[in-house]
């Protein structure tokens, strides 16, 4: 391999672009140090900023109000990919091998990223890593309402007189853009939300461009999905922080009388009881689910109970639990398995299109070389029987001139007859 000066041998080098997870209100790219990796593994490693919270997935005009009116978090990602395709050549970077690395709400932006037109160009791989765009946390489900709750707050609604120097303002809870510009920063982030358990209350909301959810998005995108390699990534407790230590601490009395009696230390005795278990359960497929919840319920529930144990023990109900129920619904699992199945399907089908248009050129390709043969043989037909009339007619001319010589011939010895006579 050719020296590329201090750049290094292996220049340029891939890129490792990092979006940071841990939530859609908090967060940053700052703490992840990439100089190991990229010193180890000879890539580039960026890791990016984009806005949270109020300022960066707050839906600010209705469903029918024309422009995006939000998801500018998402957006801020994009206008950063599209930097480092254009600029990173001049860092020593490929800007034909970035692979975009999204961890929990970073793999859901990834992922809507990696489906978005927006996208088209800007990935060659993608790696999400505990979670996906169609876990049920990755959206908003009614971002409307939450744009009416800061309306709220804000007083946008209302009719206030504007700062100096600019024009009155139209109270609104449909458009709540210039409203909010009017805000100090302090008062935009001061905005307190409802929360809904396990969900959060921040986040990316649909529609995706002109799709109307991940899942049709994933299903109908172009080549931008279909092209980019795609891993993912899972643990088997992805959601052990949605859970305090007093949701999964033992309340029964008979169970804290019998820790007391061996002198066993409370603070250590963890586990869930079957109704506390029950309304956790309950608790997060409602927050979770649209329909069917009794049914889902049922079948989670007969599913994640270890049946071989004759007691079911508040420990023995808090591992299944904690461990893999909320991680299988949530997270990573369930959804995992659509994710990359539809991107095999969808690859399968490209290749199986790539396949029909090489047999359809090939045809072509033999139809025309059959033409070619056919209008070759036509030639050479019409050129034998041009060479044939030709011959004919040299024949007849041949002919012709002899009968023209004999009749000469015979005139002429006619002629001295009669002279002799």
């Amino acid at each position: 391999m050719e020296s590329s000066g201090s750049r290094g041998l292996e220049a340029p080098y891939s890129i490792f672009f990092y979006i940071h997870g841990e939530g859609y209100d908090w967060g940053s790219g700052n703490p992840y140090d990439g100089s190991v990796l990229a010193s180890y593994d000879h890539v580039i490693v960026v890791t990016v900023n984009f806005r949270l919270g109020i300022l960066g997935f707050l839906k600010t005009r209705a469903s029918p109000s024309p422009g995006p009116g939000g998801n500018l978090g998402l957006m801020d990602i994009v206008f950063a990919l599209q930097w480092v395709r254009d600029n990173i050549a001049a860092f020593g970077g490929d800007p034909k091998r970035i692979t975009l690395v999204g961890h929990d709400t970073g793999a859901a932006l990834a992922n809507m990223v990696l489906i978005s037109k927006t996208g088209k160009g800007l990935i060659h791989r993608a790696i999400l890593l505990s979670g996906s765009a169609l876990s049920p946390w990755a959206l908003i489900p009614d971002p409307d309402a939450t744009r009416q709750e800061v309306s709220q707050q804000m007083a946008c609604h209302l009719l206030v007189d504007p700062p100096p120097g600019k024009p009155a303002r139209r109270p609104s809870t449909d458009d709540i853009t210039d409203c909010l510009r009017d805000k100090p920063l302090e008062a935009l982030m001061g905005v307190r939300l409802t929360t809904v358990r396990f969900m959060p209350s921040w986040g990316p909301f649909l529609p995706l461009e002109d799709a109307l959810d991940p899942e049709f998005a994933m299903e109908h995108s172009g080549e931008g999905f279909i092209t980019s390699e795609l891993m993912l990534g899972m643990t088997t407790t992805e959601s052990y922080n949605d859970f305090s230590a007093s949701d999964i601490q033992v309340s029964d009395a008979v169970t804290r009388l019998t820790q007391i009696a061996n002198s066993t230390n409370l603070n250590r005795q963890y586990g869930l009881e079957e109704d506390q278990r029950n309304r956790l359960l309950r608790t997060f497929i409602r927050n979770a689910f649209t329909f069917h919840l009794n049914e889902i319920f049922s079948a989670v529930r007969n599913e994640y109970t270890d049946w071989d144990k004759p007691i079911q023990h508040p420990i023995n109900i808090s591992e299944p639990f904690t461990f893999y129920i909320v991680s299988d619904l949530s997270s990573t699992f369930f959804p995992f398995n659509f994710s990359p199945a539809v991107h095999r399907e969808r690859r399968a089908e490209l290749k199986i299109q790539e396949i029909q248009e090489i047999q359809e050129i090939q045809e072509i390709q033999e139809i025309q070389e059959i033409q070619k043969i056919q209008e070759i043989q036509e030639i050479q037909e019409i050129q034998e029987i041009q060479e044939i009339q030709e011959i004919q007619e040299i024949q007849e001319i041949q002919e012709i001139q002899e009968i023209q010589e004999i009749q000469e011939i015979q005139e002429i010895q006619g002629i001295q007859e009669i002279q002799e006579i």
